[in-house]
């Protein structure tokens, strides 16, 4: 039996459907085909080919375009792919189980088909689709390589391998290998023999006809119900990802004052900060204030600095004091943004190094009764900061609930925040 071309062109006319179900009765035996040379089972060939049906119909307006029987196959050798890599080794059905081929045949050839099922059951299954697709389905090396998405070398290496194989599992039937020897092979057991004996010996096209109509309906059912599934997973996901979010921001303001928490929201915010880089313990907090204290307090004082802000990954560069505000770098630093001038560039810098130079990770520093300086964390829940306010004997007033101020040591202070 000589190999079927690997494409073959074929026009389907009329509606959508009607192209697809023209498309399933010419093309369905020789899919069928496919998936029981690559699978060696009717049942699992018959549910490989449903399925490959199904995802050639969702793509229709783009598999129909070119060559379908092509696009289709490819969908199958991939499903085929699939299942081996959800399986180690399969085991081949009884060989009796098999479609007999459309043109008779006596028991002996029935013999020698089932010898060759056989043979190709053995095979790795990498072996195995290259021997499929290059001999039985009459691929060149390159539509192989571009089916299975390998390189033409592993076609070529698994070739060889599987042929060498195949040498050796077929040595019963020498005398049959020497009657269809194709011309030029150089001996019995010669790769063209071997080759030549799989093409005349494999199971045909099976006897079957497939049911356009009803093909395609199953495969809009199947659409349809993914299509819902889909809808159904995106409002999940949505409604998930909103309580996500109300809840990390924590406590919020209703109407008429007050503050409300959704269930779960401490929880899963005590969860985030607990697996997200924390803010400086306190043992650190004396070693910190020192450094704040020598490098950066003095700059900030000298130049008058209400805000200062600098994102390297954004970027974003703001600084806010006695000369001016300025703010310049991507769309994400806000609206409004002012260039900076010769002066505050050079002011910036001044800043920026001490803060470099004191080693504390600083996110940003603004006014508010004082210097703050608030430090780098990745908690979604609360704002730590270092708060230099002079004349303060006592703690601030609470805003938030979980608000916590904490003494250092003379104007210092560590403070929680609510992350806003």
């Amino acid at each position: 039996m000589k190999p079927e071309p690997a494409s073959v062109e074929v026009r389907f006319f009329g509606s959508r459907d009607e192209q697809f179900e023209a498309f399933v009765a010419d093309v369905g035996p020789y899919l069928l085909r496919v998936a029981l040379l690559l699978s060696g089972d009717r049942g699992h060939a018959e549910d490989l080919v449903q399925t490959t049906f199904e995802r050639t119909y969702r793509a229709w307006d783009r598999a129909g375009t070119v060559d379908p029987r092509a696009y289709a196959r490819r969908v199958l050798v991939n499903l085929r792919i699939d299942r081996w890599r959800g399986v180690r080794r399969e085991v081949l059905t009884a060989p009796d189980t098999l479609p007999e081929r459309a043109a008779p045949s006596h028991d002996d050839a029935v013999d020698t088909r089932n010898e060759v099922v056989r043979a190709l059951a053995v095979l790795p299954a990498a072996q195995r689709r290259v021997v499929v697709l290059r001999h039985l389905l009459g691929l060149t090396e390159a539509e192989t390589a571009f089916e299975l998405a390998v390189s033409v070398g592993t076609v070529k290496s698994h070739n060889a391998r599987a042929l060498a194989r195949l040498r050796t599992l077929l040595t019963g039937r020498a005398a049959m290998m020497e009657a269809n020897r194709e011309p030029g092979a150089r001996d019995l057991m010669s790769d063209e023999a071997i080759v030549a004996f799989l093409r005349t010996h494999a199971p045909g096209l099976p006897a079957v006809r497939f049911d356009g109509p009803a093909v395609a309906a199953r495969a809009r059912r199947v659409q349809r119900r993914r299509r819902r599934v889909g809808a159904s997973a995106v409002t999940f996901a949505s409604a998930a990802l909103v309580y996500l979010l109300l809840a990390l921001v924590g406590p919020l303001p209703v109407p008429g004052g007050g503050n409300v928490s959704l269930p779960g929201s401490r929880e899963l915010r005590a969860a985030v900060a607990h697996i997200m880089p924390g803010p400086p313990k306190a043992d650190q907090w004396g070693e910190d204030v020192n450094r704040l204290e020598r490098d950066v307090l003095p700059v900030i004082e000298e130049l008058r600095v209400f805000y200062y802000l600098y994102e390297e990954g954004t970027p974003c560069r703001v600084l806010e004091y006695g000369r001016g505000n300025f703010r310049e770098g991507s769309p994400a630093c806000g609206p409004d943004q002012v260039p900076f001038d010769a002066q505050a560039r050079a002011d910036f810098e001044r800043v920026r190094m001490g803060v470099e130079h004191c080693g504390v990770q600083v996110q940003r520093i603004y006014r508010s009764g004082g210097v703050r300086v608030q430090v780098v964390d990745s908690s979604w829940e609360y704002n730590w900061e270092y708060a230099y306010l002079p004349g303060t004997d006592v703690a601030p007033p609470k805003v938030w609930p979980e608000e916590e101020w904490t003494h250092i040591r003379d104007q210092w202070w560590f403070h929680r925040g609510h992350d806003d």
